[in-house]
């Protein structure tokens, strides 16, 4: 896999021989979104098949393989010579960088799977606004511009064949166990076979509900109508009008109410069955960049959502899309090191919309970055005032706080970095941090050992638990957490850190 929303640590290697999510440390993209390009995955693919064991070409067992790519996002940016086989359209040329990639995938399978059929599906999660409906990218809206993407279904057992009906991805399970010759009810409830008779398309978008405090929005497709419904309805006569360019909601009511009562019947069922994953430890960093790309405000507790308050209030995103045009010219300004234009281009927004907390983070930071911490710092108690705050706004504060020299604030917001999330395990460190510079070691260890029992493998933590130790001359329990850091980090910077210590050893084992 090639982003960060799909680490190994997120579940989804769950049932897999080998999952590859190594995407080492390079923060590229808007908010801090680890990703790889597709070369770069299948680079990694290729010595996987060179070092399997088994049996000899000719005797194969079968291969359930997945391979994601995630080039075609903003910003684009495809390697040469796509650029110049697409001149000014950015876009295409990455989709057509990732189309060669999957040639190369395919040809690696033919050659190294020459016994086996291959089955093959291809699909992707979302497509790109591109300025339809005004919207640049993707999430803020549900048309099928975005909502709808092609699935290719190649075996050997299908006749070629071209379905325009509607199809759920939630069949795309069912559809490979059928292909495979499993009885796709294996697991009960689950989604029926792609050749079964079309059934209701449904689609949701929360993100403009947990970044900008905008309404979300959910829609229905189904004998040719859809719904897009929210603060307002909008209807489309889907088969006559596929760019969804005459709404006609207000000539069919009755066609808008029976949509409207099977779309809610849909989302009580979802409410009813769906499964709820046990609540997984994210560094504020990780949950800002999950949030960022609208995954469910990055697994806090902000999962649990009230339906009737999630979309039916707030604002409209449909009437707010030029607001997140500029944020994200905001957050590329931020990234490409120019804050003063970033701090011109935010405030603006947040003239035009006062309690738009996202802009308000983002200001705040260009303010931070641009050195204007007083404004920084006023900026970032703005964003917190709005509620629903995530956990790293909190701890971004704190650290202009502790700039400004003022202990009191820098301690008032971490307890809200807390209270945003009661897990935090960065805002006990940094509180750790406040009582070690006063040399109140004691009540710090006890902050870094909550840490520790929430986050077992925090690297930081060790270090600073271990310092702790040696300065309070408890040597031998400094060496357990330098060696317990040697073995999460052995080759890297917290591993030499570690090594480092322990050949220093105890300053006072001489003396005894």
């Amino acid at each position: 896999m090639s982003a960060f929303p799909l680490l190994a640590r997120f579940g989804l290697n769950r049932g897999f021989d080998h999952y590859d999510s190594a995407l080492g440390l390079r923060d590229d993209a808007l908010g801090g979104m680890r990703q790889r390009s597709a070369d770069t995955t299948l680079h990694r693919l290729e010595p996987w098949f060179e070092g399997r064991k088994g049996p000899p070409p000719e005797h194969e067992v079968p291969l359930f393989l997945w391979v994601h790519f995630f080039d075609p996002h903003a910003d684009y940016a495809a390697p040469p010579p796509w650029p110049s086989v697409h001149p000014g359209d950015p876009y295409r040329a990455e989709v057509a960088f990732v189309d060669q990639q999957v040639g190369r995938l395919l040809e690696t399978l033919r050659r190294r799977r020459t016994s086996r059929e291959l089955r093959l599906v291809v699909t992707s999660d979302h497509g790109e606004g591109l300025s339809d409906h005004d919207e640049s990218t993707h999430g803020a809206l549900i048309h099928t511009t975005t909502i709808r993407v092609p699935i290719l279904v190649r075996t050997g057992s299908y006749e070629p064949d071209f379905v325009a009906a509607p199809v759920s991805v939630e069949r795309i399970p069912a559809t490979l166990l059928a292909l495979l010759g499993l009885d796709p009810e294996l697991n009960p409830g689950s989604a029926p076979e792609l050749t079964d008779p079309p059934t209701p398309v449904h689609a949701e978008t929360l993100y403009p509900y947990f970044n900008f405090g905008w309404s979300g929005l959910r829609s229905r497709e189904e004998n040719g109508w859809r719904l897009i419904t929210g603060p307002s309805d909008r209807l489309y006569r889907i088969v006559d009008d596929p760019g969804e360019v005459r709404n006609v909601a207000a000539a069919h009511p009755e066609i808008v109410a029976d949509l409207k009562e099977g779309l809610e019947e849909e989302w009580a069922k979802q409410e009813a069955t769906a499964f709820r994953a046990a609540p997984r430890d994210l560094s504020a960093d990780e949950a800002e960049a999950l949030r960022s790309l609208g995954y469910v405000a990055g697994g806090t507790d902000d999962h649990q959502v009230d339906g009737d308050r999630a979309f039916r209030t707030g604002a409209d995103p449909h009437l707010r899309l030029a607001i997140v045009d500029s944020i994200n010219l905001g957050l590329t300004l931020l990234r490409d090191a120019r804050p003063s234009e970033a701090v011109d281009t935010l405030r603006r927004v947040v003239e035009e919309e006062p309690a738009n907390r996202f802009a308000l983070e983002h200001l705040a930071r260009a303010l931070r970055d641009a050195g204007r911490l007083e404004e920084a710092r006023a900026t970032f108690r703005e964003a917190v005032a709005t509620g629903r705050c995530p956990e790293l706004v909190h701890l971004e504060l704190a650290n202009v706080e502790k700039q400004l020299e003022n202990r009191a604030g820098a301690e008032e917001a971490l307890a809200g970095a807390l209270a945003a999330n009661p897990r935090s395990v960065e805002a006990r460190k940094a509180l750790a941090q406040l009582l070690v510079n006063d040399e109140r070691f004691e009540p710090a260890l006890v902050l870094l050992d909550e840490a520790l029992q929430i986050r077992p493998r925090a690297t930081g933590c060790h270090v600073s638990i271990a310092q702790i130790y040696e300065r309070l001359g408890r040597y031998d329990e400094a060496a357990a957490h330098w060696r317990r850091l040697l073995e999460l980090d052995p080759d890297g910077r917290f591993g030499d850190i570690a090594r480092a210590a322990l050949q220093r050893g105890d300053p006072g084992a001489g003396s005894r």
